[in-house]
């Protein structure tokens, strides 16, 4: 993803009138029966909103979207969707699925892949998929859609969004049994010519004809029947507590203890949350920072890490103003220490002491003293 999408979380909105193009192709439940819409990257809601579904429920990363979202859905869980959860599963009639177009930091998969792996035991059986991706991305995404969803219409976004980001819509429903007996390649090829696509082993082998353009539904097009659902009991965001941080850390009893020892600055009791999936950049600073502790490494090099931050203050300058005075200049430097523990009991300390005097100070002050 470039830099301006990281800055914006990935954060693309479907146009407004998209939204209405692709409600033509939606029929709600007869009877006014009630059913669930879910948005696992909401934004401010007003997507999912458009749907007007009695029970609508979406996930948003950065503060000031979800805020907006909250007054649009009926629920909004401020968080990352991969902590997600609704109880019980399947509860969901009809899901909206827009990720950001990037790559997924935790497994190396493409986001839209493993959004819609996360994402599809949300929904009810016969529930429908709305998927917004990049046409070039659905080869990544086809073998699983073959194998759990039966694919009713694909199209590409009416012009001007088209040119900027070359998106497709597709519509599905949700098939449990497919999963059951997995379609063969030769039978996901087959069933992706019948939409475009004659092979689908490479994204090279794709043939690029364009879907046909998204337009409002003529009234002899078949539809796709929204089922009703009840809402979930519960829906919310799974805590990330220090158990689970420490799952890296060897059973053995040496480890053990050294880790009850060394947890004083480690994080808190409580429930931690993660807006993002934590990079190495991430688990670096909070080692460094003194809070995180962990094991590393296999067999006779394994060995725990115990990271913590030393201020020390150092004296730069001393000298004798003309009134006699004293003056005395110092500056404040913070430090990374971090000791290792082996199985033989070895404790190795690494870091500068002291501090390097061409290390740039994060705090300085001048004091006078009377002589």
């Amino acid at each position: 993803m470039r830099q301006q999408g990281r800055a914006i979380l990935g954060y693309y909105p479907t146009p407004p009138r998209v939204m209405e193009n692709i409600l033509t192709w939606l029929v709600k439940p007869q009877d006014d029966q009630p059913f669930t819409g879910f948005d696992p990257t909401c934004g401010t809601g007003a997507a999912l909103a458009q749907w007007q579904a009695p029970y609508s429920y979406g996930v948003e990363l950065d503060h000031s979207r979800y805020l907006a979202a909250t007054h649009a859905l009926s629920s909004v869980l401020h968080g990352d969707f991969q902590w997600a959860a609704a109880t019980p599963p399947h509860t969901m009639s009809v899901a909206l699925v827009n990720p950001p177009y990037d790559y997924d930091a935790a497994t190396g998969s493409r986001t839209e892949f493993t959004t819609l792996q996360r994402l599809t035991p949300w929904l009810i059986s016969h529930g429908v998929l709305i998927l917004i991706i990049q046409d070039r991305q659905l080869p990544t995404v086809w073998p699983f859609i073959a194998t759990h969803y039966h694919v009713q219409h694909i199209f590409r976004f009416p012009d001007p969004e088209w040119a900027q980001f070359e998106q497709i819509v597709l519509l599905a429903s949700y098939e449990p049994h497919l999963s059951t007996t997995i379609r063969t390649w030769q039978e996901r090829d087959d069933y992706a010519r019948s939409f475009r696509q004659p092979r689908l082993r490479s994204q090279s082998s794709w043939e690029l004809t364009p879907f046909p353009l998204l337009t409002p539904r003529p009234l002899d097009a078949p539809a796709l029947i929204i089922p009703p659902a009840t809402p979930p009991v519960s829906f919310q965001l799974n805590p990330v507590r220090p158990d689970t941080v420490y799952r890296a850390l060897a059973t053995q009893n040496l480890y053990a203890t050294a880790r009850r020892m060394t947890e004083l600055h480690t994080l808190p009791q409580d429930a931690v949350y993660t807006p993002t999936t934590l990079h190495r950049g991430h688990l670096a600073t909070l080692l460094t920072a003194g809070r995180l502790t962990g094991a590393i490494g296999t067999g006779t090099a394994r060995h725990l890490v115990k990271g913590r931050v030393i201020t020390e203050t150092v004296e730069t300058l001393r000298e004798v103003q003309q009134d006699g005075t004293l003056l005395i200049k110092t500056e404040t430097r913070h430090r990374v220490e971090l000791r290792t523990l082996h199985p033989d009991g070895t404790v190795q300390v690494w870091g500068r002491s002291p501090a390097d005097p061409t290390d740039p100070p994060l705090y300085s002050q001048d004091s006078e003293v009377s002589p």
